[in-house]
């Protein structure tokens, strides 16, 4: 609800309201206080319905326009915040059927992925190849990533930005299921000194990211693929400016995230700003609506969330798929049980051997 405001005019109290979006064809109107000119006024709108539990009053967006300029008979006793332009901008898009040719991925791991990894890789083209997978853990985002990659191979190379762990996996992923690309045209940087000038896919950490931007942004990468990009949540951080710097440079940029911070949505907006840095205008403005922003003695304060529904409408309409194990476990695979039998066996350790080994079990 939003903050109960008082302006005085001519010594009576000013009311003010929210228009916030519900789904991407409705939207609500949150007043700060009972407006019986205003119900009056939504009796008269033909998609108007009355929510008895919240008390609130929503509309088809059809209808937008037509209530705005109704309520503006109310300007004096009554002030409105609109739907941000970026928001009407965002639902207006119509949403084209996207038919992905699987015939640019490479065949051994385009039969590798399941539906509800296809459904993700096709979310990521329909994006243009920018976009933010925030699939659980253990869902294969590795997996849709190289494959969105691989899609628009015509865009290469591909930088990887990950963690120092998660490097063999994406280096075995690529052996395995990318057999198209040569072992010797993928590196992984060690060094400032590193020559990646014939590099088809570079691996790189997020700190060797940060030292060796020049060298980078040289190279030119067409693709950029940034694991656990929740460490970017700092805009100030250098990580995050050199990530920037890339994806600006990058005609394709891909976000990993399994967390990616839906119940602080001021971390979002340094990684959807990688994706499309002019969509909400300023970190003032998204933090003003979805962060409860507001200024305080200490200066502006965003640490809160305020219209969730509205930014999960937008995320997932613009910018982010994310789907939980619940989500998808019909489309997993049965977990499978193996009995591994080791070649050593006890009785070929010495007398002396097994019996410290049965000492220390018996200790346990």
């Amino acid at each position: 609800m939003a903050t109960k405001v008082f302006n005085k005019f001519y010594g009576k109290e000013k009311l003010s309201g929210k228009c916030v979006l519900l789904s991407q064809d409705r939207f609500c109107v949150k007043l700060n206080g009972f407006s019986e000119e205003a119900i009056v006024i939504f009796k008269t709108i033909p998609s108007r319905s009355y929510d008895p539990k919240s008390r609130i009053w929503n509309f088809h967006i059809k209808d937008y326009a037509l209530l705005l300029s109704k309520l503006q008979t109310l300007q004096a006793k009554l002030s409105i915040d609109k739907l941000p332009g970026f928001v009407l901008n965002c639902i207006k898009k119509t949403q084209n059927e996207v038919t992905v040719d699987f015939t640019k991925i490479d065949p051994v791991l385009a039969s590798a992925l399941m539906p509800f990894q296809l459904e993700g890789v096709s979310f990521g083209i329909d994006k243009l190849g920018r976009c933010l997978i925030g699939d659980d853990m253990g869902l294969g985002k590795t997996f849709q990533a190289l494959a969105i990659a691989n899609y628009y191979m015509d865009d290469w190379p591909l930088l990887i930005v990950t963690t120092a762990s998660m490097r063999a996996i994406w280096e075995e992923t690529i052996r395995n299921y990318l057999p198209s690309v040569s072992i010797m045209q993928v590196q992984y940087m060690v060094s400032g000194k590193d020559y990646i000038g014939e590099a088809k896919i570079l691996i790189v950490s997020h700190d060797m990211m940060t030292r060796c931007l020049d060298m980078l942004l040289t190279r030119g990468f067409g693709i950029l693929i940034i694991d656990e990009s929740h460490v970017l949540k700092n805009f100030k951080s250098k990580c995050f400016n050199a990530s920037l710097a890339l994806a600006k440079r990058a005609k394709r940029v891909l976000l990993l995230s399994g967390t990616p911070a839906l119940s602080r949505p001021s971390e979002l907006f340094t990684q959807l700003s990688l994706i499309d840095n002019k969509f909400f205008g300023s970190f003032y403005e998204f933090s003003k609506r979805y962060c409860d922003g507001k200024q305080t003695q200490f200066g502006w304060d965003a640490s809160g969330n305020s219209n969730l529904e509205e930014l999960e409408i937008i995320l997932a309409k613009k910018f982010m798929i994310r789907r939980t194990k619940e989500d998808v476990l019909k489309m997993l695979p049965s977990k499978q049980q193996e009995v591994i039998t080791l070649d050593t066996k006890l009785e070929e350790f010495s007398e002396q051997d097994r019996n410290c080994l049965i000492a220390l079990a018996k200790k346990i």
